[in-house]
């Protein structure tokens, strides 16, 4: 783990790893401003270089870490997601009164050098959702730390409601995302790692901190929570998504879209 230069904590938001990246750039425009007024050729001159030198590499390390270890940065009235789970059929717009698939495989890109593929049960879209709404939860929090929340308040966020049932929908959702395995060609990533629900009090999940490399291998998607919990949850949503996949929309065979979205 980074730790934080002043207290030796590890960095577990991105609210203390920016201050520390912040603190290290201050001090880089003191020893540059040093450095320029030393004596060239002295000895001082020599250690403020050195300084500079190791100053700059460690707000690289920084750098690199805000983004290795954080999610893409979302505000909590957005919802994020790669191009590639949007535009797949890896949250199918099929009822959930229709039974389930216990194991499934498919194939999320066409890339032959770098194919990536999901195995697990089958998903709908409200498993997105949910998936969706435990990343926007963990943005700010280092990916693999447990991140704790109230499940009253997020069933009534998505699902309008709260109970028994609500409740029972939510925790056999976030079991299914424990399945859910995205498979790279060297390594896996599970959409949900750790998942404790007491029966009483607040539960907490945790990300897999190889989350991230789902976000490099694939354009990152920002989607409007209001909008997305005012569509009729489906074939609607999945649309949704996929429009906000494109840079540019193309005509599309409806042959097409159904096979994309794996819609029957």
């Amino acid at each position: 783990a980074i730790f934080d230069a002043e207290t030796g904590r590890p960095h577990l938001t991105r609210r203390t790893l920016i201050d520390d990246l912040q603190d290290y750039r201050t001090a880089l425009d003191m020893l540059s401003a040093e450095f320029r007024k030393a004596r060239n050729g002295s000895p001082e001159k020599t250690r403020l270089y050195s300084e500079i030198s190791r100053t700059m590499d460690t707000i690289e390390e920084r750098k690199f870490r805000l983004n290795a270890t954080f999610l893409p940065q979302h505000s909590p009235a957005q919802l994020i997601s790669p191009q590639l789970l949007l535009m797949s059929p890896l949250f199918a717009p099929r009822s959930n009164r229709d039974a389930r698939a216990a194991s499934t495989e498919l194939l999320l890109n066409s890339s032959t050098e770098t194919p990536i593929s999901y195995i697990g049960p089958e998903l709908r879209q409200s498993d997105g959702l949910v998936f969706m709404a435990l990343l926007n939860m963990a943005r700010d929090v280092r990916l693999g730390q447990s991140v704790s929340f109230d499940p009253r308040d997020l069933c009534l966020a998505i699902q309008s409601t709260y109970g028994g049932p609500a409740r029972a929908r939510l925790q056999q959702t976030i079991f299914r995302l424990q399945s859910a395995v995205v498979k790279f060609p060297s390594f896996s990533v599970q959409l949900v790692m750790r998942f404790n629900f007491p029966p009483r009090g607040t539960w907490s999940v945790a990300i897999d901190s190889q989350i991230v490399q789902l976000f490099s291998a694939s354009r990152l998607v920002w989607l409007d929570l209001e909008k997305r919990l005012s569509l009729p949850e489906g074939l609607a949503t999945w649309l949704y998504g996929y429009i906000e996949s494109q840079t540019r929309l193309m005509p599309q065979k409806v042959e097409n879209l159904r096979a994309l979205c794996g819609a029957n």
